[in-house]
């Protein structure tokens, strides 16, 4: 079983890999991960969408955000634990074909094995009707700018050298963007099955999380 934003092997036989106090403030819900649940947010409405599947849902923050936003929101995890609409598996979604407009997958798909995330991809592409919001941990070192300009305001340009050596597996993670065998190219190939990215990039307040705005094709 495969699922939740804490999910795949050890320490349970079932594939929780983190109890729900792991969501709890503030060792989770960081100021730079609240930057990026601004993201996941905004991207989701910036579709149009009416109805979004949030797979793994995290301390619940987005739902909420996005019911605020007139989105209807499924929310799916693996363990029951946690206050979420359906139980399942990430590998076998419990959804029908195109049951939603948008699929938010956010710090979802590094939880599993690198040879098992096509699958999920595939999932995605299953579920949703327009689009699929991704977004995931990379590894390296970061560069940043941020200047105020008087007549549009703050801008904000990030990047992330990769560091392109083996990520191991650390009780959470199998995988990372800019790691040895899931560079960026690797990660690109695998999320454009179904899908063609339409934007992708850093986050500039929190450079550890990468954005893929992926539109169904």
């Amino acid at each position: 079983m495969v699922l939740g934003s804490g999910w795949y092997g050890p320490p349970s036989m079932d594939g929780i890999q983190v109890p729900p106090a792991h969501y709890d403030w503030p060792t989770y819900n960081i100021k730079g991960r609240w930057i990026s649940f601004w993201h996941q947010v905004d991207e989701v409405v910036a579709t149009g969408a009416a109805t979004c599947l949030e797979i793994g849902v995290g301390p619940g923050v987005i739902r909420h955000a996005l019911a605020q936003a007139g989105v209807s929101v499924t929310c799916v995890d693996i363990d029951p634990g946690l206050d979420v609409d359906r139980h399942g598996d990430i590998l076998s979604l419990p959804c029908s074909d195109g049951e939603f407009d948008v699929v938010l997958c956010a710090q979802v798909l590094e939880h599993l094995p690198w040879h098992d995330v096509p699958r999920a991809v595939a999932e995605l592409r299953r579920t949703c009707r327009t689009h699929a919001i991704v977004s995931l941990p990379q590894t390296g070192f970061s560069a940043g700018i941020s200047v105020d300009l008087s007549l549009l305001g703050r801008r904000s340009f990030a990047t992330r050298v990769p560091l392109p050596r083996r990520h191991s597996f650390d009780g959470q993670h199998h995988w990372q963007v800019g790691a040895r065998g899931t560079g960026r190219r690797e990660v690109r190939e695998v999320l454009c099955r179904g899908f063609e990215i339409e934007r992708e990039y850093t986050v500039p307040e929190f450079t550890y999380h990468r954005f893929y705005v992926l539109r169904a094709v």
